[in-house]
């Protein structure tokens, strides 16, 4: 099994696996104690006295330990005048859910849950980072035909009320379909990493 094997002479490890593994051997609750403590908490004081600030808080941080859990190393923070909202970098999410009354008066943060960074940003900026899409890191350099399942395994795992992708072009479609930059853009990003593989 796996979890019986050495961890730095296995063969049965990627070098992603070994990076998890290591991580989650050594710095798990470090991180997310950062960004409780340091992180949400911080940002999201100024809601403190209102009526939802509990039950956000409680959503925000089972978001974080299960992202965490999963690999999912960065997010944006949205806080609102009556609540918080956290979006998972690694999902497909469009600039426009940022769009709504008062939108120009939030504060939009980014934050790296590894490196303990949080960056302040604009609307603009957020909305940029929305629209990029998940980055490729977390995927294997195997060959063009392991790193194509495990993409559209990757995005028919996302929940979209599609036919199960079968090809780029497919991912393309739900993209458009579902008016996503963030897909689009994580599409060129893979075809332009299958054109640079072997």
């Amino acid at each position: 099994m796996q979890g019986e094997c050495s961890l730095w002479g296995s063969p049965f490890f990627t070098l992603g696996e070994l990076i998890m593994n290591v991580y989650y051997d050594y710095d798990i609750e470090s991180v997310f104690n950062w960004v409780k403590e340091h992180f949400i908490l911080k940002h999201s004081a100024s809601l403190v006295n209102s009526p939802w600030y509990d039950y956000d808080i409680e959503i925000d941080l089972r978001l974080v330990k299960q992202a965490l859990i999963n690999g999912n190393f960065e997010f944006l923070y949205v806080v609102r005048d009556h609540g918080t909202m956290l979006l998972l970098l690694s999902e497909f999410h469009s600039s426009r859910s940022l769009d709504w009354e008062g939108s120009e008066s939030f504060e939009y943060y980014h934050c790296k849950m590894i490196s303990k960074q949080g960056i302040k940003l604009t609307k603009k900026a957020a909305g940029e980072l929305l629209d990029r899409g998940p980055l490729l890191n977390s995927f294997s350099a195997g060959s063009k035909n392991s790193y194509l399942k495990e993409i559209l395994e990757f995005v028919n795992n996302k929940g979209f009320n599609f036919s199960p992708a079968k090809s780029l072009f497919d991912c393309k479609r739900i993209g458009d379909e579902l008016n996503l930059p963030s897909m689009s853009n994580f599409i060129a990003r893979v075809e332009n990493h299958m054109l640079r593989m072997n």
